[in-house]
């Protein structure tokens, strides 16, 4: 009986999730022997991923501890893992493909409102919002547009990321109203007295 010369070979799963606050993994591995390919399934008893081979030998896939991502900002994480297979020697290993784990940003909506009036010399303001934080995470959102004199502005906001959130897992959605002083439509006039002498 002479060593198989089909190559044997493990690729785990590429995946990308929203960003949700928590971890994510994704242990899905297909195995390969020559033509033969199928997916590994989770032995429970062993926690391990097992395919049995058309030659009857068991392939057991254990997922590493560092398969997992939960921020933006780890950018792709290597789907990583090791195997063994019954009858390791009479096997030809081939090339394993190793996938990546990745979290797209989660959206913040932001609306600020717009409004009008005619000039009484006091400032316009109006309000906002900001929607769509994960797991009731935090951060400062503060509407800060204001208008006094005649004319328009956009109706400004600052968000500032000294709560739970953590910037690089958002991005924003933008809806800023305006914000607009007219001109006043009462009449402003002046006059002046009459007198008589003897």
């Amino acid at each position: 009986v002479k060593k198989s010369t089909k190559e044997l070979s493990v690729s785990s799963s590429t995946k990308n999730w929203t960003y949700d606050g928590t971890a994510h993994t994704d242990p899905v591995y297909t195995v390969t022997y020559g033509t033969e390919s199928g997916t590994a399934i989770l032995n429970a008893e062993s926690g391990k991923y097992e395919y049995e081979l058309s030659t009857g030998d068991v392939v057991a896939i254990t997922p590493a501890a560092t398969a997992t991502v939960t921020h933006v900002a780890e950018g792709e994480v290597a789907n990583a893992f090791t195997w063994t297979v019954e009858n390791e020697a009479f096997y030809t290993k081939g090339t394993d493909t190793v996938g990546k784990l990745s979290i797209t940003k989660a959206t913040l909506t932001i609306k600020t409102e717009s409004a009008n009036k005619e000039y009484d010399g006091k400032a316009l303001t109006a309000d906002g919002s900001i929607t769509g934080y994960v797991n009731n995470e935090t951060a400062t959102f503060e509407v800060t547009g204001s208008q006094t004199e005649v004319g328009d502005s956009k109706n400004t906001y600052s968000l500032t990321w000294d709560g739970t959130a953590v910037e690089t897992d958002y991005k924003l959605s933008e809806d800023i109203g305006t914000l607009e002083v007219k001109k006043s439509t009462k009449e402003l006039s002046v006059s002046s007295s009459t007198k008589n002498w003897t």
